[in-house]
């Protein structure tokens, strides 16, 4: 799963169905890149007039989020995509796939009840469809 540049070549994909599978392999995958805390946790800002070592404290947190971040943008469909590409960091695109999946956000359970019943109603069109004209063609 992991190549030698530490990079995972197939990420799970969280679309409208799988939030609790994908958030539990994703957590894991985050712990294995030693990024989880960036995730569960907000950054904390620089105070003013910081020490050198607080600096480079600040620079490698902000790295490990750019890292979660980018493993967040692979790993979500583009519905979810565009719920989180506003983001800017990755603890505010967890919150916000929590919100979403919490039940926090209606919006997006109808969404996918949405989906899913479009999904339906064409394929029952489609079946009524062939058997209208499954029974012309018959006809003729």
């Amino acid at each position: 799963m992991s190549s030698s540049s530490g990079f995972l070549g197939n990420l799970p994909v969280l679309d409208a169905k799988n939030w609790d599978r994908w958030c539990i392999q994703m957590k894991v995958i985050f712990g294995y890149q030693e990024v989880l805390d960036v995730v569960e946790n907000e950054i904390s800002s620089l105070k003013e007039n910081p020490s050198e070592a607080e600096r480079k404290e600040y620079r490698e947190a902000k790295k490990r989020d750019c890292k979660a971040l980018f493993l967040l943008h692979q790993a979500v469909d583009d519905v979810h995509f565009q719920k989180i590409s506003m983001a800017k960091t990755a603890h505010e695109v967890w919150k916000i796939l929590e919100q979403c999946h919490s039940g926090g956000d209606k919006a997006c359970q109808l969404e996918s009840y949405f989906i899913g019943y479009m999904a339906i109603s064409n394929k029952h069109h489609l079946q009524h469809q062939n058997g209208v004209f499954g029974k012309k063609m018959l006809q003729q």
